[in-house]
């Protein structure tokens, strides 16, 4: 039987798909219908009510509900009408624990898949990014998702570091909330914060909200100044993990970074100046993707479709950035 080759992303807001000819994004939300059912899933969930997300903070939180959205929108992007035929290839971080991994393994399980590879996420975002993977200089990639984040060095076709912690882009959403809700008295919410984040540079906002006093619909204005200093304290964890992950590197694999650069990904690279004000604390060149939000489905549909060689060249395991030594070994996909 025929089968079709399915690159996923799984993000806890939204999850990218690589196809042979394009990528595509749906949203990691269900409607449950009980039991064993969901009413709808993806975009169309949060209109349909009962909104659930079975993916928090990069982890599975409801392998039965992961299952359904992962079956329903692997058939709808792919158009077949059975998961059966699909191999599905997950991107994951190397230094995923062994629970999440088997949450995720269990949830590919029940969604009836034909197979499971595991490709290494830092990678595919990197070949996504355009970062020159095989060099002899470290290159650092940063990918901020919605509630997590995780940092990568990669040379010579491999990994020489990698962290992550449980938080990302979201915080930025609070801590613009947090702003309205104190000083304008009024509550909005994560979409309109998410405008907020994109448009940054401008002078003065008109926000949406509910009224804290009256729960009445009310508009306000905004004094852009005062919301990039009320998101950029949201953006202290970020900054700081990206610092703290320059200073755990090796002193000629920092010192790279100063021809190479960071390169940030995901969909929290998107806020308006964020580049600025990590150049500014590392003392580093930083750029955005330009296909942030895509760059790890963008380097699955390379490796899977596009560029055969890749999988020989390719080295999932930790290496030495001098000498190209692999210093940790663990069998599974790259």
């Amino acid at each position: 039987m025929f089968r079709t080759v399915l690159g996923a992303d799984i993000g806890s807001a939204n999850t990218r798909f690589a196809l042979r000819g394009e990528c595509v994004s749906a949203a990691t939300a269900v409607s449950p219908e009980g039991g064993k059912a969901i009413r709808s899933f993806g975009r169309d969930a949060p209109r349909a009510g009962g909104r659930v997300c079975p993916v928090r903070e990069g982890a599975a939180a409801n392998v039965e509900l992961l299952a359904l959205f992962l079956s329903e929108t692997a058939k709808a992007v792919s158009g077949r009408r059975a998961a059966g035929s699909i191999d599905l290839y997950l991107a994951l971080p190397r230094l995923i624990p062994a629970l999440r991994f088997n949450a995720y393994f269990r949830a590919v399980q029940r969604a009836g898949f034909h197979s499971l590879r595991v490709l290494n996420a830092a990678l595919m975002g990197a070949l996504g990014a355009g970062v020159d993977v095989f060099g002899e200089k470290a290159n650092m990639l940063v990918d901020i998702g919605a509630e997590t984040i995780r940092c990568a060095v990669i040379a010579n076709g491999g990994l020489v570091f990698e962290s992550a912690e449980s938080f990302g882009s979201t915080a930025v959403d609070r801590a613009l909330q947090t702003h309205f809700r104190t000083e304008h008295r009024a509550f909005i919410g994560s979409r309109m914060a998410e405008i907020i984040k994109q448009r940054m540079t401008s002078p003065l906002f008109v926000v949406d909200g509910r009224s804290v006093d009256t729960g009445l619909p009310v508009s306000v204005r905004a004094d852009g100044e005062w919301l990039r200093s009320a998101a950029e304290a949201g953006l202290k964890p970020i900054i700081r993990f990206a610092a703290d992950s320059v200073k755990a590197l090796r002193p000629d694999t920092a010192a790279d970074l100063f021809d190479t650069g960071v390169t940030l990904i995901g969909g929290g690279a998107r806020f308006a100046g964020i580049e600025n004000l990590l150049s500014s604390e590392l003392g580093l060149p930083v750029h955005v993707a330009e296909n942030a939000e895509f760059a790890v489905a963008d380097g699955m549909r390379r490796y899977l479709f596009t560029d055969a060689s890749l999988a020989g060249r390719l080295r999932p395991d930790f290496i030495d950035a001098e000498d190209g030594r692999i210093v940790r070994r663990r069998e599974d996909a790259c």
